[in-house]
């Protein structure tokens, strides 16, 4: 039955490999890009820390990390998912407790079910499967609606989690003293691709000194809310699932909120392609969470939103710029584009 798991797993891994030009993800996550040996690393992961079988995968996908969905013998489902090396032991086991005690307070977490263990290159974890609802299209309502005030409804419910639980989450990767964070992936090389980026890079300094004016306490918060992180229920009226609890991080609740808004409706999962929403969409969605959280956010806090939504795309245009300079040029996505018709006006506009 393992073997039926591996063979398995490794046709979902070969099928996605298809599509890549370079596997540099798969390379420094787990150390391997050869489908089988993937598959064998996670499969024999599995029979080791779960102590039960894979018979079947069913899921594999890689973004910032390596992820594999699998059936074990007993019939459960779990989901194993393999880290960014920059991802330590305690920020993902402070990453498992904040699932826990959100769970405990009623968010739709994924139940985890494996501590910390290597993988490949880095470490990985196991949840237990969530697949209450469906996939969410957040470009259509009840689905945006949902969405908004399953946001506002996480960052209500993990006020209440224990102070030293919330304490121990890294701050959000756009909190960083340098003017960009990391970039997610080796995909991306930001210092090498400096030349022509030197617009964008003069938006993001405006608008992060924008952001570093609003010296206020830091909460938890989801900082990755799309619709692939997402299940809703089947009448599109509530949140039932929320994944990658690695975005869980500490952040001011309007930059999160201006980080959220840039990016809600960007579904990599789309046949389509992914859509990077123009500012009035960004703003309106931003203008939905208000709505929803009961209290208006204040000039100030409207500026860090703005703000915040600049930077996010920032970051994402440089990445099509380090993209476009190794000859892999999208611009379908249309991010520089964007950024260059209405960063400026986000900025001014009080």
């Amino acid at each position: 039955m393992t073997d039926t798991a591996v063979a398995h797993l490794a046709t979902l891994v070969a099928d996605d490999l298809a599509t890549y030009d370079d596997p540099a993800v798969q390379r420094a996550v787990l150390g391997l890009v050869e489908p089988f040996a993937i598959a064998r690393a996670f499969v024999d992961w599995v029979d080791q820390h779960l102590h039960e079988p894979a018979v079947a995968a069913w899921l594999w996908a890689v973004s910032v990390g390596c992820v594999a969905g699998l059936d074990l013998a007993d019939g459960s489902k779990v989901v194993v998912k393999a880290y960014p090396t920059s991802r330590t032991d305690a920020a993902l086991r402070s990453m498992q407790a904040v699932q826990r005690a959100g769970r405990d307070g009623g968010v739709p977490l994924p139940e985890p079910c494996a501590d910390p263990r290597p993988l490949g290159a880095s470490l990985a974890t196991a949840d237990l499967a969530l697949l209450d609802g469906r996939h969410p299209n957040l470009r259509r309502s009840p689905d945006r609606g949902a969405a908004a005030r399953g946001f506002v409804d996480l960052l209500h419910r993990l006020r209440h989690v224990p102070a030293d639980v919330a304490a121990a989450r890294p701050p959000s990767e756009r909190s960083v003293p340098t003017l960009y964070p990391a970039p997610h992936s080796p995909r991306f090389d930001f210092d090498a691709t400096r030349r022509g980026a030197e617009w964008i890079d003069d938006l993001a300094r405006d608008a992060k000194a924008r952001i570093s004016t609003l010296d206020v306490p830091p909460v938890l918060a989801h900082m990755d809310w799309r619709a692939e992180n997402l299940r809703v229920s089947e009448d599109g009226g509530r949140v039932v699932g929320v994944y990658d609890c690695d975005a869980i991080r500490r952040e001011r609740e309007a930059v999160a909120v201006g980080e959220v808004a840039a990016q809600h409706l960007v579904d990599w999962s789309d046949p389509a392609g992914p859509y990077f929403a123009p500012a009035p969409e960004c703003v309106a969605f931003a203008q939905t969470i208000e709505a929803e959280r009961g209290a208006p956010f204040t000039t100030h806090e409207w500026s860090v939103i703005r703000a915040s939504i600049v930077y996010a795309w920032c970051y994402t245009a440089r990445c099509e710029h380090a993209a476009a300079a190794r000859g892999d040029d999208k611009p379908q996505f249309q991010m520089r584009a964007r950024l260059a018709e209405d960063g400026g006006a986000l900025l001014r506009d009080h």
